[in-house]
This record gives structure tokens, sequence and C-alpha cells, in this order.
């Protein structure tokens, strides 16, 4: 009987133990769980470090499928990724290199035949056999080829410069370009240079022939995978589905190229100045037949590489009301469909900034007069408008100014006040006692 109850005794201890120790179990199965979780999220941190690093590293370029299809391109023009360009050149009077870099415009990458990232381009850099040129958004490049030929990379674009494979085509003499998107040609070869051939996306060929002295030609491929040609000046023949045409449009229906746009203010050469905020500047140019929008480009330079405005308008006339103080150049070409005609001739613009007041001299008579009148002399900016005691005078070109003042008996207090272009304020004034 006590052994029985020496057993029951133990039994009912063990279960009180085991009750206690539950809980503390329950805390360690969620130490546990949270080390675990911890764990995944410090692995996760470190992917996404190392997938940064090696992003900062190594710019993004064209893809490794991009790559591997390039030689498909040549073969089969018209399965080209989009905004990809590929030009062949069969020779060289660049040095070493195939072509020359001669500008950039803002975010724009090279890479070199034997490299794996893409580095930030320069301007003047030679590129030789397989380096490439990519832009990006809102960027560009201006690439010289051998005989002075050039032509204008537009955004989002990729150009991988190789020699021309093709026997015949090198007898011909020929420098090929095979593309997608939008290329624009400025051939200022001399007489007697060799030929350019132009083919697009889609098949259709453009030729600049033997001789042709300053052809200006932009080629565009269209959604739907057509190619609009637009020759500016010289001489081009375009072939498409087995059919060659002298170029004046591009084979099919001829379209004539929209009429270059009559500017007409701001006048070229002027200048606008204000005071704090850069004011609306207003843009005008005259309605052309056949033009159902215009091209409105506005750039820091001549050359028109450092863009400030590129857009569409759909009226005769824009508003940039935000541009800081400096000079810009602008023109305005026509839009007719997918036609986009010549630019208009370029106009300057300079925008200044003036907080100064101008300058202002006044010589005020005695303080004590005899008359009822008395002559103010005085001198400002040239320009500036003077005001004596609110009335509005004339001052000559150089800023003299002269007014026969009335008086009134006792004293009178005389302002004179000179406002310049941007709104700058400068006055003198004092006091004069006639006594008549």
């Amino acid at each position: 009987m006590t052994t029985k109850s020496q057993d029951v005794d133990k039994q009912v201890r063990v279960d009180h133990e085991t009750e206690e120790n539950q809980p503390g179990a329950i805390r360690r199965s969620l130490l546990r769980g949270a080390e675990v979780v911890l764990a995944v999220i410090l692995v996760f941190v470190f992917f996404l470090t190392f997938l940064g690093i090696i992003g900062f590293s190594f710019p993004q370029g064209s893809s490794l499928r991009d790559l591997m299809i390039r030689s498909k391109w040549v073969a089969e023009p018209h399965v080209a990724s989009h905004h990809a360009f590929d030009v062949d050149v069969e020779d060289s009077d660049q040095g070493s290199g195939f072509a020359r870099l001669v500008r950039t415009r803002r975010l724009v990458k090279t890479k070199d035949s034997h490299g794996i990232a893409w580095t930030n381009a320069e301007s003047g850099m030679e590129l030789a056999e397989r380096d490439s040129v990519q832009t990006l958004t809102d960027s560009g490049a201006l690439i010289s080829l051998a005989r002075d030929n050039e032509i204008d990379l537009g955004e989002n674009s990729l150009i991988v410069i190789r020699r021309l494979d093709d026997p015949a085509a090198a007898r011909r003499g020929r420098t090929r370009f095979l593309f997608d998107g939008e290329l624009a040609s400025d051939d200022v070869e001399q007489p007697g240079t060799e030929p350019i051939e132009i083919t697009a996306a889609n098949g259709a060929t453009a030729i600049l022939p033997d001789g042709a002295s300053g052809s200006r030609l932009k080629v565009t491929t269209n959604p739907d995978k057509t190619s609009t040609f637009s020759l500016f000046s010289g001489v081009a023949q375009v072939t498409s589905g087995g059919r060659t045409v002298e170029l004046s449009s591009a084979p099919g229906t001829p379209v004539a190229l929209p009429r270059r746009p009559s500017l007409i203010q701001p006048a070229d050469r002027s200048a606008q100045v204000y005071r704090s905020a850069p004011p609306p500047v207003r843009f005008d140019w005259r309605d052309e037949p056949g033009c159902d929008a215009y091209r409105l480009v506005i750039s820091r330079d001549p050359g028109f590489d450092a863009l400030v405005y590129d857009g569409r308008i759909d009226d005769t006339q824009f508003t940039h009301g935000n541009l800081p103080a400096g000079g810009y150049y602008w023109r305005v070409s026509g839009l007719s469909g997918r036609v986009e005609g010549a630019p208009s001739a370029t106009r300057r613009l300079e925008l200044t900034r003036d907080d100064v007041p101008p300058p202002l001299t006044v010589e005020f008579p005695d303080p004590e007069v005899r008359d009822d009148v008395v002559l103010l002399h005085g001198a400002t900016e040239p320009g500036a408008e003077v005001f004596v005691a609110d009335r509005s005078i004339a001052a000559d070109r150089t800023g003299v100014f002269e007014y026969a003042l009335n008086l009134q008996r006792g004293v009178n207090l005389v302002v004179v006040e000179a406002v310049d272009a941007a709104g700058n304020v400068a006055y003198r004034s004092g006091l004069i006692h006639a006594k008549y």
C-alpha cells in the first residue's frame, strides 16, 4: 500500500512539472521563429544591396538577347528591335577609329568591343570596330563617320560600329546604315565621294548617290512599321517593294514637305529684362498652308544640343513661363501628319535679371525762388522712364532730360522718379519755397 501511494505521488509531481514547463516551451518556439524571420530579412537586404552595387558598377545597356541577335539584323533588317541602329562602315579616315563622337547631349553611354560595362561617353572620343553608343531619354549624340559624313542619333537609341563584311557592297564603296527609330543624316561630302545607303527596319532603302553634295535626309520608323523619308536638300533615291523613285517623297503617293514657318516674335537678338521672377515669353509664328501642327524647339546653344523645350504645338503661338536668365535659340518646323518639314530660321533671345535701381541725378534750383516756373535738369539710365510730380516726361536716347516745373506759392515738395525696363525704381526729392 505504501509503494502504490509513492508511485501516485511521483506521477502527480511529473504532471505538475510538465504543466509548469509548457509556457517556457512556447516562448522558446516563438524565439526560434523570430530568429528565422530575422535571418530571412537579413539575407533579403544583403541580396538587394548586392544588386544595387552591381547596378551602380555596371550601368544598364542593351540586353544580352539584343547583343546575341545583332548578326541577324544585318541579314533581316525588318526584324530589328525597336530604337536600335546598326551601322556598317567599309573604311575610315578617322585614324585608328571608324568614327568619332562629335558631341553628346545629356545621358549618353559607350561600350568598347571587349567591354561588358557601359561608361559615360565623352565628346571627341574615337569609335573602333564593334564599339557601341547608346542614348537614353531626352539625350542625343552626333557621330562623324568616314568621308566627312555625320549622323544625328536621337533619344533611346543604340548604334554599333561595324566593318562592312559584304565584298560586293565593299566594291561599290558604300557606307551602309541599318536602323529602326529616327535618324537624321547631314551629308557634307564633296562631289566624287562614295554613296551612302540607308535601310529602314521595314526594308525600304534610301541612297544618297555618288557626288551628292549637301544632302540632308531624315528617316523615321512609324508605329505601324512604315517608314517616312524626308529630303530637305540634295538628291536621294528610295527603293521599296521593288520600286525605285527619285526622292521628293517616299515611295507611294507623293507628299510635299510642309513649308518652313515664318517667325513673328520675339524678334531676332531681342532682349527682355526682369527684376525677380522670369517673365512669360510668348513665341509666335505664321500659320502655313498644309500644316496641322508645329514643332517648337528652344535650346541654350545654336546647335540645339542643350534643349530646354521640344514639343508639338497645335497652334501658332506658345508661352513659356519659366526661362531663367541667359541666352536662348529657338526655331519652328511644320508638321503634316507624320511628315516634318525643314525648320525655320533660328532666332536668338536674351533674358537678363536686373534688380539694381537705375542711376538718377537731378539738378534742383535754390531752396528759395522768386518765379512760378523752374527748369529741372537730370540724367538717368538710357531707356528708363522718368516721372516728375507723377507726370511722365521724355528723356533722350542717352537718358538726359529737362522739365519746366510749375510751382505753387509756398513750399513745394518735388519728387523725380526713374523706372527702368525691369521695374526698378530710383527717386530724388527736394523742397522748393516759391515766393512770387
